[in-house]
């Protein structure tokens, strides 16, 4: 598919995502940078970076990521989510909880939050 369509950043983005499912987080975050790259306002393929980088056990440059990638999403949803999911997946349950309750107080039908939380 991405052959045909080097810049499809959706492409890319499913991609990065079949690859994190078989545990090749490697290539998957080249995949998911590559999306973000070709589409800024994607709040999804930089969430799936920091997956990336949280399983292949890179904080440190999930933290780097964030705030150079992040900030530039308009809306404070995606932020607040990726960061947790990423306090999740850090088993840092009490602050990933506080931040989900924040997201359902604003929106209480936030299917990521109702889900996760």
């Amino acid at each position: 598919m991405l052959e045909g369509r080097p810049s499809y950043a959706e492409g890319h983005y499913q991609c990065g995502v079949c690859l994190s499912h078989v545990g090749q987080f490697e290539e998957a975050f080249v995949h998911f940078s590559t999306s973000a790259e070709l589409d800024a306002s994607r709040a999804d393929a930089p969430l799936g970076m920091g997956i990336c980088l949280l399983s292949l056990k890179r904080p440190r440059k999930l933290w780097m990521l964030s705030a150079r990638v992040w900030k530039n999403l308009q809306t404070s949803k995606p932020r607040s989510s990726a960061k947790a999911v990423a306090l999740q997946l850090s088993w840092e349950m009490d602050e990933a909880l506080e931040i989900y309750r924040a997201v359902l107080e604003r929106n209480p039908r936030c299917e990521e939050a109702l889900v996760n939380w």
